[in-house]
């Protein structure tokens, strides 16, 4: 038996007590999406999710309450401290998950909040390349394929521990991590990458640096 990342192994090889080993996964984007973004391209921060979500299993909804507590808590009233910013969604179908999570997206974020259903790779990768942050808040995942490919396009990471962490996020350099113990923790890194003191456009680029797999 194989799996495509470090801590799905270690799990596996919890449940089933014997070895598991790991397939390299050949991560890679056509070379018009891998480029070095300019810090004016940090502006204004364009957020991700990708993924089916009529399971539940990718945390639209947790990421939904977080912009909720972000809006709620910090930006009402301080709008200026503040840079602008979006919210897309890749995946949304016509489940009634889907139904809900396109209401509450728009009550929530109003234009700033934008969705599509699942599309091809080739469209998504487009999609993909017209925002700068990607974000991981999955109850269950592999390897989380297009946080990969993301990070290629210079996105900033947002991530939680799920499996594809130990490839995936690199501390101190490439975002922050998402901790799946509460939206506390989730609102105030939305806080800090949108907080125009706390994070200059230059600091979000070197974070966003394309980092290959």
């Amino acid at each position: 038996m194989a799996v495509p990342s470090i801590k799905m192994k270690k799990k596996y090889e919890a449940f089933f007590g014997s070895h598991i080993k790991i397939i390299e996964l050949h991560v890679d984007v056509p070379e018009e999406y891998k480029y070095l973004r300019s810090d004016e391209e940090y502006e204004k921060i364009d957020f991700l999710i990708a993924g089916v979500a009529a399971g539940g299993r990718k945390g639209h909804t947790a990421a939904l309450s977080a912009f909720s507590k972000f809006m709620n808590e910090y930006y009402k009233g301080h709008e200026d401290d503040y840079r602008e910013f979006s919210l897309s969604f890749i995946g949304l179908g016509k489940d009634y998950l889907s139904a809900q999570l396109k209401n509450i997206g728009v009550d929530v974020l109003g234009k700033r909040f934008t969705y599509s259903p699942t599309v091809s790779r080739s469209s998504a990768l487009k999609q993909m390349n017209k925002c700068n942050a990607v974000i991981c808040c999955s109850l269950m995942e592999a390897f989380g394929l297009y946080i990969a490919e993301g990070m290629y396009m210079g996105h900033v990471v947002l991530r939680n521990d799920c499996s594809g962490i130990d490839e995936q996020r690199k501390p101190g350099k490439n975002g922050l991590e998402i901790q799946d113990n509460g939206l506390d923790q989730f609102a105030q890194a939305i806080e800090l990458e949108l907080n125009k003191t706390k994070m200059t456009k230059h600091q979000l680029k070197q974070q966003g640096a394309p980092h290959e797999e």
